[in-house]
């Protein structure tokens, strides 16, 4: 899931006022028909902009949807701190990411980048120093689990590690596809929630 409130460029607090006042003026900067004659490349990239800017409005103005989009937000925020603070045995980098043993190197290259799209930090300007801290904390687990999974090497050791643990694991612990060929240059952005 996205994290609306950095979309709209707004504090968790903001009033419905508020909400709707950044949501107009995003508007005017990404609405391509206000650009006048600009690239497709970029004209294209405007309207996954505007999309997700129309996507964060929709959630953050119904006061249903925010109210469900709160609950989801602290749960997360909620998760991240146990995990932080309980780094016993062998990590799971699978659970970590939140891919299945037998996802494909690709898999877990998208599932990567959306993750860290999420926890960036960098643009997190609206959330609390707590906040901030989580998100690095789980940004530094989600970088180091990428390492250990992208690499074929690693991953198999990772395997007989969690084996010898007696961790669960899926019916084939072989990714789908062992070779980094046909990685697309620019990953795709899918919408998490």
């Amino acid at each position: 899931m996205k994290n609306y409130y950095l979309i709209l460029e707004i504090d968790r607090d903001a009033s419905q006022e508020e909400i709707k006042s950044a949501y107009i003026e995003l508007v005017k900067i990404y609405h391509p028909d206000r650009m006048g004659d600009i690239s497709e490349g970029r004209k294209r990239k405007m309207e996954d902009k505007l999309k997700e800017v129309n996507e964060a409005y929709e959630a953050l103005s119904d006061p249903l949807r925010r109210a469900e989009y709160e609950h989801w937000l602290d749960y997360n925020l909620q998760e991240l701190e146990t995990s932080s603070s309980a780094q016993t045995g062998t990590k799971d980098y699978y659970e970590i990411l939140g891919v299945d043993p037998s996802a494909s190197f690709d898999e877990i290259e998208d599932v990567y980048y959306q993750l860290i799209e999420f926890y960036d930090v960098d643009s997190a300007s609206n959330c609390s120093k707590q906040e901030r801290q989580i998100y690095q904390a789980k940004l530094r687990e989600i970088e180091e689990a990428y390492q250990v999974l992208s690499d074929l090497e690693n991953r198999s050791m990772h395997d007989r590690k969690l084996n010898s643990r007696g961790h669960k694991k899926s019916e084939s612990s072989q990714p789908k596809s062992q070779t980094k060929e046909n990685k697309p240059s620019k990953i795709p952005k899918i919408n998490l929630w």
